[in-house]
């Protein structure tokens, strides 16, 4: 079921890693940014792209929304999507992260009661492109931005925080799938694997 939520895909990434336009990388003949959009709709009442300023858009009838202030990475991104959603709630998703279960959505969303934000941390950290924003982080961003402190997680303390741990987090997805990141050429190899293994549905 859609929430009152809007999907906000970060496409403004440099991509230095792997040396090619991520949005525009096929995975079982599909590109990759229109997995991260089906992900996301099926919650949400909208799907847009942020994209840095004056950069490429990629080649997708999503809505573009360039960003609000330049050269501010993540939480630039972040910003924007919740300066411009006309809902009280974005779900924030990187472009190189293709695969999210149904079930971790799930638990996101039903996480927010009580929270500004609601971000999963496994054991790698938090995980800031798969969380949920409310438009009451926006006087936190804002500070952090102009002060050019740029670490994503730096405001969560400045906020309600709902960190997700990782037992919960593989409840819903026991192998962590929906936080598979594609940064090299082997990364889409095994992408490519899980799909034909049957553990990612186009």
């Amino acid at each position: 079921m859609r929430e009152e939520i809007t999907g906000v895909i970060l496409a403004g990434g440099r991509s230095r890693r792997f040396e090619d336009d991520k949005s525009k990388i096929l995975l079982a003949g599909v590109p990759m940014l229109e997995w991260v959009r089906r992900g996301l709709e099926r919650h949400c009442v909208e799907v847009i792209l942020v994209v840095a300023r004056g950069g490429r858009h990629p080649d997708s009838d999503l809505e573009v929304w360039e960003d609000l202030v330049a050269g501010k990475g993540v939480i630039g991104g972040i910003l924007t999507g919740l300066e411009k959603a006309k809902t009280p709630w974005i779900f924030a998703a990187g472009c190189d992260l293709p695969f999210l279960r149904q079930e971790m959505a799930d638990l996101l969303l039903r996480s927010r009661k009580g929270g500004d934000v609601v971000v999963p941390r496994t054991d790698r950290g938090y995980e800031p492109l798969r969380a949920i924003y409310n438009k009451k982080c926006l006087p936190a961003i804002r500070r952090r931005v102009e002060q050019d402190d740029l670490k994503v997680d730096h405001f969560f303390g400045d906020v309600k925080t709902r960190e997700i741990p990782e037992d919960q987090l593989r409840m819903a997805d026991p192998d962590l799938i929906s936080f598979f990141n594609i940064n090299l050429k082997d990364d889409l190899d095994r992408a490519e694997t899980l799909i034909r293994e049957g553990q990612a549905i186009p």
